[in-house]
Formats: structure tokens, C-alpha cells, sequence
């Protein structure tokens, strides 16, 4: 598992548990095209509750990839050097593998949420079965997020394109 530099499918984010005794560090969320479209939607949703008094977010069910804590594959160490510039979520570049071998809580987790807030923030929580533990990430800015996206995505555009009139010059230029 690595920082990655572009917009990955893996989002790590910043994690804690209501139980000392259980301890989650951070979360990994998958993100595809689909997912980040139905945020954007469900973010326009919230946004019409901006300025409800006592409203504090829409929930969804949303399963993510798990909650997860710092251990033998990956440590303090790691997942310092991959939210090293203070952000409390990166993109990342891991393998099944990676996935399948990450420690996780010790209780099984339940009631997977996705929660978005009128102020344009999303957080991702799940709750221990039978021990009502309640495991959540640290908010993210949804607008971060598409920003990202659609950086990367323009900047793959934009080199798919130059690589295209590149060679239809070269091949122009052969004739």
C-alpha cells in the first residue's frame, strides 16, 4: 500500500473507535465513478438543509472496504508517510492482497453508514456488533474529493489528446 499520486479507487481515510480497548486508525473506502456521482447527488440533496436548525446530516447505508488499525503490514510508520502532508485522507494504490492481510477490529462491524452534511462534508461509520462501538473516519470535503477526480480525469483527457494529434502530425508529416 502507497500514497498514490493521482485520483486512485482507494480512499485511506483518518479513523478512531469509542473504545480504547478496540482501536481503529484509519479506514478505506472504494470509490468508483458511480460512487463519487451518487455523493455529488446526495450532497446537492443535503445542501437544501443548509440552514435547518438541528440537522445534522443525510445517512446512507454504504459499505466500504473496512476500519482497519496499525499493525505488522501496515504501521504507524506507513500510514504516517502516506498522510504526510496533514491531510487526514489520501488516495492510495493497494492490492487484494494488501487488503485481505490489514488488521482489523477485533469485534465484527456492522451498520455500515456513509453520512453527508449540508456543509459539504462526508464521514464513514460502522458500529460493533453486539458492543456498540462506534467506529468513524475523520470528515472529508466531498468538493476535494470531485476536484481531485476531475483533475486527474482532465489531466488523462488532456495527455490522451496530445499523444492523439502527436501522431496524426508524425503521420502527416511522413506523407
Amino acid at each position: 500500500m502507497k500514497k498514490a499520486t493521482k485520483f486512485s479507487n482507494y480512499l485511506l481515510i483518518s479513523a478512531e473507535s469509542s473504545f480504547d480497548g478496540d482501536p481503529c486508525d484509519f479506514a478505506i473506502v472504494k470509490l468508483t465513478q458511480s460512487t463519487l456521482s451518487f455523493i455529488e447527488k446526495a450532497f446537492t440533496r443535503a445542501a437544501l438543509f443548509e440552514n435547518v436548525e438541528n440537522f445534522d446530516c443525510h445517512s446512507y447505508y454504504f459499505p466500504i472496504e473496512g476500519f482497519h488499525r496499525t499493525g505488522i503490514n501496515c504501521s504507524e510508520e506507513d500510514l504516517n508517510q502516506i498522510l504526510n502532508d496533514g491531510h487526514s485522507w489520501a488516495f492510495i494504490d493497494i492490492e487484494q492482497w494488501e487488503l485481505d492481510n490489514l488488521e482489523i477490529p477485533e469485534c465484527s462491524l456492522d451498520d455500515y453508514k456513509m453520512e453527508i452534511t449540508p456543509q459539504g462534508s462526508i464521514r464513514f461509520t460502522a458500529i460493533g456488533e453486539g458492543t456498540e462501538t462506534h467506529f468513524k473516519t475523520t470528515y472529508v470535503s466531498i468538493l476535494d474529493l470531485i476536484i481531485r477526480y476531475a483533475m486527474d480525469k482532465d489531466e488523462e483527457f488532456n495527455s490522451r489528446n496530445m499523444s492523439a494529434e502527436t501522431d496524426t502530425s508524425t503521420s502527416q508529416a511522413e506523407k
